[in-house]
């Protein structure tokens, strides 16, 4: 079958016998693949340097009509983003937008705005200090393409809008969203600011983040809820 070429990233690799890598990318094409890197332990030639995290390459893939894991035949770097390596914050925030993807993004599926996400995530963070605004903006902006987004307008126990909520607020996990005072338990509690924060945070792009600083107790309540 002939080979086909499309950009990716690295999302995870593991050794395979002596000398080969399972690897996972996500594909600009494809979508999340696995592929047998044949030799990569070994090779410099075909993969060098550019089978790394972080590392946008153009990647030569052949499917295999015996095996679910297509061949990754040749893996060349186009843009390394090594900034991204200068402290360890940096890496820990790109290491984590990797996993997220990672996790979340469904086989052979091919998601284009998931895959320039993570792109741009690894473009902003090698020219500019990580933030918690910035990687709570990416987790709400790829929930919303992967069809996760929590539900943040209206309570998802009762369904009664909570955009002018006053009694505090709840966030339910395992049902998605927000809950209204009526229906959220004291151990699921949020402040309201909290929630439309999150709300307007999840309409901005990764560039924006720049610009916002939002408080402490604002950032800790998010990352609880987030995380």
């Amino acid at each position: 079958m002939d080979p086909v070429c499309t950009r990716a990233l690295l999302l995870k690799q593991v050794s395979y016998g002596e000398s080969d890598r399972v690897v996972t990318l996500l594909t600009e094409d494809q979508g999340k693949i696995s592929a047998m890197a044949r030799g990569a332990r070994r090779s410099r030639k075909r993969f060098g340097a550019a089978l790394a995290l972080f590392v946008l390459a153009e990647a030569e893939l052949r499917r295999r009509s015996s095996s679910s894991l297509q061949t990754l035949s040749a893996y060349h770097a186009l843009e390394t983003h090594a900034g991204i390596s200068r402290d360890i914050a940096t890496i820990t925030h790109a290491s984590y937008a990797t996993e997220l993807v990672e996790a979340l993004s469904p086989k052979e599926q091919p998601d284009p705005a998931v895959f320039e996400l993570l792109l741009q995530m690894y473009g902003i963070l090698a020219r500019e200090p990580p933030t918690g605004e910035r990687l709570r903006i990416f987790e709400l902006t790829l929930l919303r393409h992967v069809g996760l987004a929590p539900q943040l307008d209206a309570c998802v126990g009762c369904g009664r809008s909570v955009l002018m909520e006053t009694d505090g607020l709840g966030m339910d996990a395992l049902r998605g969203g927000v809950l209204c005072g009526g229906c959220k338990r004291p151990e699921q509690a949020v402040h309201t600011d909290t929630c439309q924060t999150m709300f307007e945070l999840g309409q901005l792009d990764l560039a924006a983040a720049s610009d916002i600083h939002l408080p402490s107790r604002i950032q800790a309540e998010l990352r609880s809820t987030m995380c």
